[in-house]
């Protein structure tokens, strides 16, 4: 019999691990859409005094000079799982906030997962859907 830690644990790395390569494939392919002159992923796990957060991104750069992040926020706070997800535009006093997708909370690891795939899932599909030619 399997030690149940050992199963969450991997569930946990799995889906951690597919929300990585989905967002690795998302700023692959971003690179070819017309009017994007560069997409980078970025995928960090930090350590902060309120406890652990997940930090991901895909930005783009356009040929205009324009800058887009497709940002997602998973943490771990006062024994709730908590998703945020947003699109923001970068410029050079910081970033604006262009959608906000819906705060996802849970308390089970199994619910956490679905959300976190949910949301990236959300990213992904705005992205893709974004018009970068037409973003002046």
């Amino acid at each position: 019999m399997q030690d149940p830690n050992n199963i969450i644990g991997r569930s946990l790395l799995d889906g951690i691990s597919l929300i990585n390569e989905a967002l690795l494939e998302l700023a692959h392919s971003l690179r070819d859409k017309p009017g994007v002159s560069g997409a980078k992923r970025g995928f960090d796990i930090r350590r902060y005094k309120t406890g652990p957060v997940l930090e991901a991104f895909v930005d783009v750069e356009t040929r205009s000079g324009k800058a887009y992040s497709w940002w997602l926020d998973a943490r771990w706070e006062q024994s709730v799982w908590t998703v945020e997800s947003s699109v923001r535009m970068i410029h050079q006093k910081g970033q604006d906030l262009l959608v906000r997708f819906p705060v996802r909370e849970s308390q089970a690891v199994s619910e956490f997962l679905e959300h976190l795939k949910s949301a990236t899932d959300e990213l992904i599909d705005s992205a893709r859907k974004f018009n970068f030619s037409n973003d002046s």
